[in-house]
Order: C-alpha cells, then sequence, then structure tokens
C-alpha cells in the first residue's frame, strides 16, 4: 500500500512539473505572452489539466468504494496538491476577484477579463510549482528548466533570421537584442532573472550576462548590480556572524588561501599552470562574446551609456507615473478594467503605451488601491519569512526591474515569477499560513469542508480558463459586447438616428478606447440637431485627442456640417444654434494655442516638437470660414 500510494504522488509530480514545463516554454515561444491572444492556449491546457486530473480522482475514489471528500482518503490519495492554503494564494484569488470588480465600471471591458484570466493562471502555476517545490528534486528540475529557457532566448536573439518569425523592435528600441519579446527590457529581465539561479556553467553564466548588457537594459542593469551588492552584503555578514575563525580577517584569508589551493596553487612554482589556463580560458571566452555584442549590437551599448533624466525613456517613464496617479486619483483607487487605456484622457503630452511601465502602477489602475494593499503587504510577508530557497534572488530582481518597466505585460514574465514564488516558499520554513492551524485541527468535518472549498475553487478556476478562450474563438460578441453593438448601430442609425446613438453609447459603455464610434456619435447627435449633447460627444473626443491636430479638423468639419444644416433651415432657433455652434468652430485655434503654452518646461524637453503643436493652415481657414458665415445673412 505505501509503494502504491508513493508511485500515485511520484505520478502526479511529475505530470505538475511536464505541465509547468510545457507552460514556461509555450509562454516563451509564443512572444513571451504579451497579446491577448497568446493567452488562449495556455489557459486552455492548464484548465483542461486540472479537470481532467479532478475527474480521475473522483473515479479512482468510486472504484475503491470511497467518497471523494471522505476522511479516510488522505493526503496521498489526492491527485492535486491541495494543501492548506497560505496567504499568497489568498493573494492571487483576491487579485482576480478585484479584477472581476473592475468590469462594472471598465475603461475596456474584454481587458479585465483577461485579467482575471492572467491572475488565475498565475495561481495555478504558483500551486503546481509549490507542490513541486515540496518534493525537492522535482522543483530543481522546474529551474532547470527555466534555466535552459533563458538560454534558448539568448540563442534565438543571436540569430541573424529570428526576426523573420518574432516581431523586432520598433524605434527607438531597434537595434537592441531582444528575441522572442519583442522588447529588449522584458528579454533582459527573463535572462537576468535565469542568470540569478544558483548552480550552472562558467559559459552559461557568461553567455546570458552578455546578453543581457546587449539589450541595453539601464533597469536590468541596475537591478542586477543591486541584487548583487545585496548577496555581497548577506555572504559578509554571515561569514561575520558565524564562526570565530570566519569573523577575523585572517579567517577570510585563510578561505581564500584555501579556495586558490584548489584552482591550482603550488607552493614551490607559486600560481600553478592550471590555474592560469583556468583563468584564461574564461577570459578569453568572455571577452569574445563580449565583442561580438559591441559588433553585433551597437544600439545597445549607446544606450546603456545614456542616463540624461530628460531623455525620453527616462523622463516619459515619470510622466506615465504621474497620469497613472490621477487615474487612480480619478477612480477614487476603485479596480477598473483596462484602467491605463484612459491615459490619453490625462497626458500632459503625446505618447503612446499600452503600460505604464510600473507593475504598481498597473495593479493600482486595474486591481485598485486594494490590490496594491495585497501585493504590498505580500512582499513584505514574503521577504521577511523566505529562507535561502534558489528562486530568492531571481524574484527581488524582477520585482525590482518591475517597477520601473512593463516586465509584467509579458505573461511569460510574470509566470516565471509565480513559479519561482511557488518553489521557494515551499522549500522556506514558514511559508504556510496556516500551517501552525493545520497541525492543531482535531475536528475531521473541518478538513473535509476545506477540501471542498479548495476543489470548488480549482475547478471555477478551471472552467473560466476553459470557457472564456473558447468563447473569444468561437463567440467573441459575447465576451466583447462593444464590437456587436457597434455593428448594430451602424445598421440602423440611419432609418432611426435615436436608436443608433442609444447603441453607440452603449458600446462605448464597454469600450472607452474605440475613438471612431466617439465620432461617429457626435456626428449623429449634431446632425438630429442635439446640440448639447453632439457637443459634449466631440469635446468628449477631444479629450482622448487632445494632442492630435487632425482630431481639432475633424471636431471643426463635423461641427460646421451641422452648423450649416441649421441655418439652411431659416428658423430662429436653427440660426441661434448655428451661430453657437460657429462660435465653438471659431475659438479652436485659440484653444490650442491655449494648450500650447500650458505644456510645462521638462515637458518641452521631452517632446522637442511642441513647437510644432499650434493650428494648422486648414484649422485657421475652417475658422475664418466659421467667422465669415456668423457675418453673412442666412439667405445670402
Amino acid at each position: 500500500m505505501i509503494g502504491i500510494n508513493l508511485k500515485r504522488v511520484s505520478k502526479a509530480g511529475s505530470s505538475s512539473e511536464r505541465i509547468l514545463a510545457f507552460s514556461l516554454w509555450l509562454s516563451v515561444l509564443a512572444s513571451g505572452l504579451y497579446y491577448q491572444k497568446t493567452w488562449l492556449l495556455p489557459a486552455i491546457v492548464l484548465g483542461f489539466y486540472v479537470l481532467s486530473r479532478m475527474g480521475l480522482a473522483l473515479l479512482s475514489r468510486r472504484r475503491q468504494g470511497q467518497s471523494y471528500y471522505s476522511r479516510k482518503s488522505g493526503v496521498q490519495g489526492r491527485s492535486l496538491e491541495l494543501s492548506d492554503f497560505g496567504l499568497t494564494d489568498f493573494v492571487l484569488l483576491g487579485l482576480a476577484g478585484l479584477s472581476a470588480l473592475g468590469l462594472i465600471h471598465p475603461v475596456r471591458f474584454i481587458d479585465g477579463l483577461f485579467e482575471v484570466l492572467r491572475w488565475l493562471v498565475y495561481w495555478l502555476v504558483y500551486r503546481f510549482a509549490a507542490g513541486a517545490g515540496r518534493k525537492g528534486y522535482t522543483g530543481d528540475r522546474l529551474l532547470t528548466h527555466l534555466r535552459w529557457a533563458a538560454v534558448t532566448v539568448a540563442v534565438i536573439g543571436w540569430l541573424p533570421w529570428a526576426n523573420l518569425i518574432w516581431p523586432a523592435p520598433p524605434l527607438p528600441e531597434a537595434g537592441r537584442f531582444s528575441s522572442v519579446f519583442g522588447y529588449p527590457n522584458a528579454t533582459a529581465a527573463f535572462v537576468g532573472a535565469a542568470l540569478l539561479l544558483p548552480g550552472g556553467s562558467f559559459l552559461t553564466k557568461a553567455f546570458l550576462g552578455v546578453s543581457l548588457l546587449s539589450t541595453g537594459s539601464r533597469g536590468s542593469l541596475a537591478a542586477l548590480l543591486l541584487v548583487l551588492a545585496l548577496i555581497g552584503i548577506k555572504v559578509w555578514q554571515a561569514k561575520k556572524n558565524t564562526g570565530a575563525r570566519k569573523r577575523t580577517l585572517g579567517g577570510t584569508a585563510a578561505n581564500a588561501w584555501r579556495q586558490i589551493k584548489q584552482w591550482g596553487w603550488s607552493q614551490s612554482t607559486g600560481f600553478g599552470r592550471g590555474f592560469l589556463i583556468y583563468i584564461l580560458k574564461r577570459l578569453i571566452l568572455f571577452v569574445i562574446i563580449l565583442m561580438l555584442s559591441v559588433k553585433v549590437f551597437p544600439n545597445a551599448w549607446e544606450h546603456l551609456r545614456s542616463w540624461d533624466l530628460f531623455s525620453p525613456s527616462i523622463g516619459q517613464r515619470l510622466l506615465y507615473y504621474l497620469d497613472g496617479l490621477s487615474l487612480a486619483w480619478k477612480a477614487q483607487g476603485w479596480p477598473r478594467a483596462g484602467g491605463w487605456l484612459a491615459f490619453p484622457a490625462v497626458q500632459t503630452l503625446p505618447y503612446w503605451t499600452v503600460h505604464p511601465h510600473s507593475g504598481l502602477i498597473q495593479v493600482l489602475l486595474n486591481q485598485g488601491l486594494a490590490g496594491l494593499g495585497l501585493i504590498a503587504a505580500w512582499t513584505v510577508w514574503m521577504w521577511r519569512r523566505l529562507g535561502e530557497g534558489a528562486g530568492k534572488w531571481p524574484m527581488l530582481f524582477l520585482i525590482l526591474h518591475s517597477m520601473v518597466d512593463a516586465d509584467f505585460a509579458f505573461g511569460a514574465l510574470g509566470l516565471v515569477f509565480w513559479l519561482l514564488a511557488g518553489v521557494t516558499i515551499s522549500q522556506s520554513s514558514g511559508s504556510g499560513f496556516y500551517e501552525a492551524a493545520r497541525q492543531s485541527v482535531k475536528f475531521p468535518w473541518t478538513l473535509m469542508q476545506a477540501r471542498v472549498l479548495r476543489a470548488g475553487l480549482y475547478g471555477l478556476a478551471a472552467l473560466y480558463l476553459l470557457l472564456m478562450p473558447t468563447l473569444n474563438l468561437v463567440q467573441p460578441e459575447l465576451i466583447n459586447p462593444g464590437q456587436a453593438l457597434s455593428r448594430e448601430a451602424e445598421r440602423v442609425q440611419a432609418h432611426d438616428p435615436g436608436a443608433g446613438a442609444r447603441l453607440w453609447r452603449q458600446g462605448l459603455s464597454w469600450d472607452q478606447t474605440e475613438i471612431s464610434w466617439r465620432r461617429q456619435l457626435a456626428e449623429l447627435e449634431l446632425a438630429q440637431g442635439n446640440i448639447e449633447a453632439g457637443l459634449r460627444a466631440v469635446e468628449e473626443t477631444l479629450a482622448w485627442r487632445s494632442f492630435d491636430l487632425n482630431a481639432y479638423e475633424w471636431a471643426q468639419g463635423a461641427v460646421l456640417h451641422a452648423a450649416d444644416a441649421m441655418r439652411e433651415s431659416k428658423s430662429a432657433s436653427g440660426s441661434g444654434d448655428a451661430r453657437t455652434l460657429y462660435h465653438w468652430v471659431q475659438m479652436i485655434p485659440a484653444r490650442i494655442e491655449e494648450k500650447q503654452g500650458l505644456i510645462p518646461g521638462y515637458a518641452r524637453r521631452l517632446w522637442p516638437e511642441w513647437e510644432n503643436f499650434k493650428p494648422t493652415p486648414a484649422i485657421d481657414y475652417l475658422a475664418e470660414y466659421a467667422r465669415q458665415r456668423t457675418l453673412t445673412p442666412a439667405n445670402f
């Protein structure tokens, strides 16, 4: 019986290891899970795996004549790792729940659905990795998979034809090492995490180190140096506090002497030939790889030397953070699906990025102030209780780098982080939040209730991971209602403008980022003679494109068209409304000049083209045309 149970546990552990390794490699090769579509296959695979394991466990219990939740079933009979939940489980499930709460007032509804999916995937990865970490050897094999995945990413980045399969980085990142991620800084984060794993040969670490430098990522280099400094301090403190011999300078010298003798020191000839060859080989190898990097990726090394605070890369990040805080203030700290995508409405200079380049700002906007609090509390708890696990320093590296870059916009990096968290926390003492409570449980029915709850959570998560991607592929209108509403609005607005306007507004309640819908709503309201609603829709459109001169030209044209139609009606009310609209068009050049004058000095340094943000000849012409129409009688 013991042999059967051990075999069953071993099979469960190996299957979890295989599914994690498969998910890791798939996430890396699928452009780092940056695009939403790339999340579908990993989610389906994990959801199917969980349901199949639960189904097989249920059949096994029935064949043995036991209930699935029997008190006698024991730990060994479970096919999934259903040990007591810890704080990490509550944090991950809480973030998934907060993502679902953000669907109530979304900026973009479908982004919220993918956020829920993302955090559920992370939770399952963490659970399976924690199970692997408790087995020791399985956790080590997962870390080996991670190291080889990083080596593969580095090798692909050096291949000249890699850009034919994975997209090359656009300007200003062009010419830097990016590999499968298509973004140099994300590649640096992935490679840097693997570089900090214990073990590995000198060749592997040298190759990964030079590949990291070839990305030109200043944030990764700074985070890596900081982590290495902390490791050095930790080692120094350990030597200082353990053993009388290690507390003295002589003890340190003795340790160094012992290491030198292992490398090939000879008392008669000094440094032995083996030691010199050992050093020389590695030095030559490192220099060769470094020279190749300088030759192949010159832009990366140029980027590493630039640390100007007002460079577009650094300065605009500061603006992203300020604008992100402004959006969070507007949302009053509540979660909003796709919260960062509202950035055009608050930006102080024109930029376009779908990520604020800070994991903290991203969580604050998508999961709200409560989500940020969960992440902060978990980080403090983890760092205070985490032992010297294999993933401690790579996790710290990813945390530091994600604070100043778009790391977790790439799902592969999030998957790596929570895989490391599962393995490391499970190997550390005191990692279980309910560990003490579990040891003191007296009533078996409480264990049964816990098993029902855990099985329910696994089942709900698996069903969501299967259902949501399936609907996205088969019936996308069900998870993206705005698209269906926009098509219906286009169909009915010609013969029923009122119904069309209502449908456009409903569509925008699901996706506020669709500027074309806003334009059609504004034109429809103006065509119906709804001056107040029409101008409000025009102003909302301009708020989302406040630095786009073409948007101002469109707005003038749409309002002028409505004003001319009202003017031709020759009614007293129509003439009055027309004058209101003509006056609005006349004021556009002054509004643009006023907005240009309000651009702060630091923003002007980041945006050299700010002087070109002024009324175009077309804008001036339309404003003059509107002024002339107010001076000309309607029947002229």
